[in-house]
């Protein structure tokens, strides 16, 4: 009894995040079993440990703990423990990229659980088998195991189970950029969660709606549903949704250009998680880090917060993390325009995700890859990734990606001049997104729709979309896509001899650029002006603005900084 009491401590404690304290009572509670020789209480004590071990990413000795388990229950013939144990070890597998392993699992659960009679064991390995689908990009399987979870969970009357599968639907509605349907299914697990009073999934919810409305650009709407959720976390001392919100609205503000802040909340949620040992949160914020650093132009910094989360994946074995962590160290590696490193990160990215069958990554890595041909010459090579990228995304159902990656091809064919076929691509990728609602995509394609107009001499067609662009941009309060807008209508202007009006929005750049400490931004920016006093033979204002912009781009370190040099020189003979 008192073993079990024990144990009860142990779960109270994970449940709101003290995993330390959780482990203590957990060790005690095995202790105690074996002292005893409680076998069973020793089953239960094992599976406990599994647990936290498994929550804080120390996975390899979750996995020790829920092997041990399993083990004891079948000497037993215990099992529903059974079943729990084989829950757990599929959860393990499934964090470190070991999908067949953990479908394996999961089904053997589900296998146990239906034998029993073990219905709640059955809705568990249910969503747990939909989560492995969803990972591996079978989504239609996913959603399946996920509606079955649901129904089986109504006719149990069981509505805490109910909410956590209509969370598991919504997940996958997400990811096909089913944003309407995935807004409602949030909508209805937020309803369940409060009519039962589990304030806990009522967090989570709210985390999901906000994810669902950063997507859709509603930023805003984004920032209330996590700061919600944060508050509420912190109502209940549930520290690690406190982590997971905090990263949240970090995610936003950086969306939406405001580092500043974007910065704090990660350095919060960071700090917590280091606190809580709550790993796979730590590593959420050091990419998170690494991202703001990316984007306001410290890329030694960007590049040391994801070297420290390649670092702490790998030794926790969380080869999913690790894909995320390369094609991040990739995204630095080619903005600074090494690009030799930029491939081999990428290609490291897309080999791992094929072995894990981690099929969203391997369409991102080939994206990626296909960027860093384009930069390089390699037109054939780049139309190539992203080709497969296409295919690929359709193939999922993945329209997000499929947006991202015709976009991708339509900036290869703008590059070695078939501006017809680049318009074709664009125009594809425009009409996909608005048709789901995938406004950040909206903002990029229209920008590169501008961009072909503008190279064809059609000055007025790109006046039109990339001021559609600034305007979709300032509705969103998405800042870095107002950025482009601002440069491409300056181009624009610049093109068709409106000097003032192309100082206007090229200054317009400049501020904003100042404003988020986006350094690029500003170096873009001081480069278009000095062209436009450039070509009204204001020498002097040129090389003003172009000095400005070579030191920024010198202290940035990027490759750029040797054509402003060029442009400098040519002033000066």
């Amino acid at each position: 009894l008192f073993s079990g009491l024990l144990g009860g401590l142990g779960q109270t404690e994970r449940l709101v995040g003290d995993y330390g304290q959780a482990r203590e009572y957990h060790t005690q509670a095995l202790a105690l079993a074996r002292h005893l020789d409680y076998r069973f209480g020793e089953a239960d004590a094992l599976r406990g440990l599994g647990q936290v071990e498994r929550l804080v990413g120390e996975y390899g000795q979750a996995r020790e703990y829920y092997a041990q388990a399993l083990a004891l229950a079948r000497q037993l013939g215990y099992q529903r423990t059974e079943a729990d144990a084989l829950r757990g070890l599929g959860q393990v597998e499934q964090l470190v990229g070991e999908y067949g392993q953990a479908r394996d699992y999961h089904t053997q659960a589900l296998a146990l659980a239906r034998h029993l009679g073990y219905q709640f064991g059955e809705v568990l390995a249910l969503r747990e088998l939909g989560q492995v689908e969803q990972l591996v990009g079978e989504y239609v399987q996913a959603r399946e195991c996920h509606t079955q979870a649901l129904a089986l969970a109504r006719h149990l009357g069981d509505r805490r189970d109910e909410a956590e599968a209509l969370r598991g639907l919504d997940q996958v509605e997400q990811l096909v950029g089913e944003y309407p349907q995935a807004r409602e299914y949030y909508a209805q697990a937020l309803a369940l969660s409060r009519q039962v009073s589990d304030r806990r999934a009522e967090a989570e919810a709210l985390r999901g709606l906000g994810q669902v409305e950063q997507l859709v650009g509603e930023y805003g709407q984004a920032r209330e549903y996590h700061i919600e959720a944060l508050v509420l976390a912190r109502q209940l001392g549930y520290r690690f949704g406190e982590v997971v919100a905090l990263g949240g609205l970090g995610e936003v503000e950086r969306l939406v250009g405001e580092y500043g802040q974007a910065r704090e909340y990660y350095t919060e949620a960071l700090v917590l998680a280091r606190q809580l040992g709550y790993r796979f949160g730590e590593v959420l914020a050091l990419r998170g880090l690494g991202d703001v650093e990316r984007l306001v132009g410290k890329y030694v910094h960007a590049r040391d917060f994801h070297t420290q989360a390649l670092t702490l994946v790998r030794r926790l074995g969380d080869r999913f993390g690790e894909v995320l962590a390369l094609w991040e160290l990739g995204q630095v590696q080619r903005v600074v325009g090494e690009h030799g490193q930029a491939r081999e990160y990428y290609t490291q990215a897309l080999t791992l995700a094929r072995h894990l069958g981690y099929r969203c990554a391997e369409a991102q890595a080939l994206r990626g890859l296909g960027e860093v041909e384009r930069f390089v010459g390699e037109y054939g090579l780049a139309r190539e990734f992203h080709a497969q990228a296409v295919t690929l995304a359709r193939c999922l159902g993945d329209r997000p990606g499929e947006v991202l990656a015709l976009r991708g091809l339509g900036e290869v064919e703008r590059s070695v001049g078939e501006y017809g076929q680049a318009r074709g691509h664009h125009a594809e990728a425009l009409a996909l997104a608005r048709q789901f609602g995938y406004r950040f995509g909206e903002v990029l394609t229209l920008r590169g729709l501008g961009y072909v107009e503008r190279l064809v001499g059609e000055y007025g067609q790109a006046r039109e979309y990339h001021s559609q662009a600034l305007a979709l941009a300032r509705q969103l309060g998405y800042r870095f896509g107002e950025l482009l807008a601002l440069r491409g209508l300056g181009e624009v202007e610049r093109s068709v001899g409106e000097y003032g009006q192309a100082r206007e929005y090229h200054t317009q750049a400049l501020t904003l650029g100042q404003r988020l400490g986006d350094r690029r931004a500003e170096a873009e920016a001081l480069w278009g002006l000095g062209h436009v006093a450039s070509d009204i033979a204001d020498r002097g204002q040129a090389g003003e603005f172009w000095c400005k912009a070579l030191k920024i781009y010198e202290e940035l370190g990027v490759p750029f900084a040797e054509t402003v040099r060029a442009a400098i020189c040519q002033l000066d003979c």
